[in-house]
């Protein structure tokens, strides 16, 4: 449904690079497909967003998702689309919207090809409305706009400046590329449109030195490299376009996960204190304090690194461990897209089988739920990797499956990969299945 997105991969390094935790609002610039909005919706939940784009395909989603619909009417080889509508409500129109953008797409020649699939999406057209509205409604559920302004995102980025709030902007690639591909459904429809200037993508680094004298804090993703500014990132696949980010921020340079530790008070679990009915409360935390957990209790050999989801778990208010979540292209490569890894579960003691705990509590849908939110995709499976002298890892034998295994000679290890399905157990659940199997009350 939703085309020229932002690649979720940079949105998960843009997360990592800026504190938008402590901002007080996002004004996102070009909003696109909002996907940025619908990963920022559920990374930061108090956050406020402003978003902004210009053509008729963000506006009507913007204007269902802040409650003020716009009125779009289908005019020229669109005014089929007109008489299937009636007087159909807001999300129904917003649908029509996204698939008559589809429907462009072979409208802009007159190959056999392009006739053949206009006609075709002309005469599936009810179908197509259909699905398209589910998925809308599907996508509104995890967004949330506070509000969508029309315009030109420059103007957009001043106002975020005069509120103090920061700047997300992703702006066209190629001048006139907006207007282009929106061409076929601007000349079909009948709208209020918004007036802006036309943006020349080589004004942008002029733009980026007036939101650095101003103290602005922004994230801006392009297609250029800049000869007096090093991007925090890049994000290069096969033969497309590569993105380029570049930011005003403390954090400002090339994207490096930060193993700083950051010490805090805590109680280590005491194993022996336990019962089947102790409470178990699994919070997230920032990879600092994990950092120093790991520093504390894993093997000195290991060179440890920070993942994009951390978790801290307690029994009874005294620390079990901590879950750190990461994605890898191997992994994704191996055993597929929805694989999460689990790349570290550390715990506080050795006694009990407390490891076994807290590796069950990584297949946890609820740890795992925020991290979809912020990725824009559903986890089926974790996949994490045991160094070991035996042929087997004893934490992770009985509750996952080994997946693969080798021989490294060098360190004299079985290196051997461990998988398990992403369960809807509640970590409670999880506490008192481990307890019966494996915890005191299982002798």
């Amino acid at each position: 449904m939703f085309f020229g997105a932002v690649p979720t991969e940079c949105i998960q390094q843009v997360f990592k690079i800026m504190d938008i935790e402590r901002w007080s609002a996002a004004y996102v610039c070009c909003s696109g497909s909002f996907r940025l909005e619908r990963a920022l919706s559920g990374a930061f939940p108090e956050l406020a967003i402003h978003s902004n784009d210009v053509s008729v395909y963000s506006a009507v989603i913007g204007g269902l998702a802040t409650g003020r619909p716009v009125d779009v009417r289908f005019t020229g080889q669109l005014a089929f689309v007109e008489e299937i509508l009636g007087e159909a409500d807001p999300l129904d129109r917003t649908a029509a919207v996204l698939v008559a953008c589809e429907m462009s797409r072979y409208a802009r020649a007159t190959t056999r090809y392009n006739r053949t699939h206009f006609d075709y999406y002309r005469d599936r057209f009810p179908d197509y409305l259909a699905r398209t509205r589910a998925k809308t409604a599907r996508a509104l559920e995890t967004m949330r706009v506070t509000s969508y302004f029309s315009g030109d995102w420059r103007t957009h980025a001043e106002a975020a400046v005069e509120a103090g709030a920061g700047i997300l902007a992703f702006p066209p690639f190629f001048k006139g590329d907006y207007e282009a591909q929106f061409r076929f459904i601007d000349e079909n429809i009948s709208w209020d449109a918004p007036d802006y200037e036309l943006y020349d993508p080589s004004m942008l680094r002029e733009i980026a030195r007036g939101l650095e004298a101003r103290g602005a804090t922004y994230c801006i993703l392009t297609d250029q490299l800049w000869d007096d500014k090093a991007p925090v990132l890049k994000y290069h696949v096969g033969r497309k376009v590569p993105h380029y980010c570049y930011a005003n921020t403390p954090k400002s340079s090339y994207l490096r996960k930060t193993t700083r530790a950051q010490p805090f008070r805590y109680r280590p679990v005491v194993p022996e204190r336990l019962t089947r009915d102790s409470e178990v409360v699994v919070t997230q935390a920032d990879s600092a304090k994990l950092s120093f957990i790991k520093d504390v209790y894993l093997a000195k050999s290991i060179v440890h690194s920070a993942g994009f989801g951390n978790y801290l778990v307690y029994i009874d208010g005294m620390l079990a461990g901590g879950i750190v979540y990461d994605e890898g292209p191997v992994t994704r490569m191996a055993y597929g897209p929805r694989t999460l890894v689990l790349l570290s579960d550390v715990t506080t003691t050795t006694a009990g089988k407390i490891s076994k705990l807290v590796a069950m509590m990584g297949t946890c849908r609820q740890l795992i739920r925020p991290l979809e939110l912020t990725m824009l995709k559903r986890y089926e499976r974790v996949v994490t990797t045991a160094r070991t002298k035996k042929h087997v890892s004893m934490k992770y034998r009985g509750i996952f499956k080994k997946l693969s295994k080798r021989w490294d000679e060098d360190e004299g290890l079985h290196i051997i990969q461990y998988g398990a399905p992403v369960t809807d157990e509640t970590p409670q659940a999880i506490y008192q299945r481990w307890w019966d199997k494996y915890g005191p009350g299982s002798r």
